[in-house]
């Protein structure tokens, strides 16, 4: 359990201090240094879970490929459905309904950015954290890309299942694959659960002793909200029980605001602040450019909002 009381830049003032994690921002000596002294000596920070997390999954991922391209036929394999049919484009009769709803399971593991804030505040040299997005950001549409193209190139249309575990027809081999996903599921609950608990806990204690010292009170008040969010989270994995279905929804809910909304609105925010009203004139195409990718973004998202709720209920 990741302890409460963290540094001030993760006071979960979402609204304004967010806009200021970017590069332009996060220069100042002082501002690094108060980051430097307030973290809490021996707490495992949120990136270091998400580096194991992410190793892991990566394994995982591995020991998919490489069960599903040894063996002879996936599992569910009958000779009325023949060999895996694999195809570059949808097949004919796939509805609006069902691609979005195969995009928005796509998507989910590519939008991981509601941690990026925490991971940046945490970080010595927070405006150096380019470096670090761009090279996982390399690293798992490579590592995902083979991994799911493998797999679906040997079961194909019929046979794919969600996930993919399903598809090993060995039970033995299924079983230790899936023993590969449980410490990923773990650590990846802790992280979100952490960046969450941490939002609440500080909007709640704001001002008062229990944000920045161990009080029984303030502790008191972690355990619960963190048992409130795992509960939580319990409950509406029972009640939507198949798995791509329960990513579709936490795709157009959640997914469209931290990896689009979010960051389009962040950087007008701040470029506004920096160069005034008509920063898109100002700066020349530089300035057009960077106004015209965010406002896509910002609709990009809410077209996961909108008609990607629409899919993830109806599907």
């Amino acid at each position: 359990m990741a302890a409460p009381h963290t540094s001030k830049a993760l006071d979960g003032r979402g609204d304004e201090d967010s806009q200021s994690f970017a590069s332009e921002r996060a220069d100042s000596p002082d501002k690094v240094k108060d980051l430097e002294n307030q973290r809490q000596p021996g707490v495992q920070s949120d990136s270091d879970t998400d580096d194991v997390g992410r190793q892991i999954e990566m394994e995982a991922g591995n020991s998919i490929k490489y069960r599903t391209s040894i063996e002879d036929h996936p599992a569910g394999y009958t000779p009325a459905k023949g060999d895996p049919i694999v195809t570059a484009v949808p097949v004919a009769g796939t509805t609006f309904v069902s691609g979005v709803n195969a995009f928005l399971n796509i998507s989910y593991t590519f939008i991981g950015q509601i941690t990026l804030p925490s991971f940046i505040a945490e970080m010595k040299e927070p405006k150096d954290f380019w470096k670090s997005v761009t090279a996982v950001t390399i690293a798992e549409i490579i590592v995902f890309s083979l991994v799911g193209s493998i797999v679906y190139a040997y079961t194909g249309n019929q046979y794919i299942t969600s996930p993919a575990f399903g598809s090993i027809s060995n039970e033995v081999y299924k079983k230790v694959s899936f023993s590969f996903m449980v410490p990923t599921l773990i650590f990846l609950g802790v992280l979100y659960a952490s960046v969450s608990a941490r939002f609440l806990f500080f909007r709640l204690f704001e001002g008062t002793r229990h944000k920045g010292n161990h009080t029984v009170v303030g502790w008191a008040a972690w355990a619960g909200i963190l048992a409130v969010l795992w509960i939580g989270a319990f409950i509406i994995a029972e009640v939507i029980p198949f798995f791509s279905d329960l990513l579709s929804i936490m795709s157009a809910l959640f997914d469209s605001f931290f990896g689009f909304i979010f960051w389009g609105v962040a950087y007008l925010r701040m470029r506004r602040e920096d160069y005034g009203p008509n920063f898109y004139k100002n700066r020349g195409i530089r300035g057009w450019i960077g106004f015209i990718v965010n406002v896509g973004l910002i609709f990009v998202g809410l077209f996961f909002l909108g008609p990607g709720t629409y899919v993830s209920l109806t599907f």
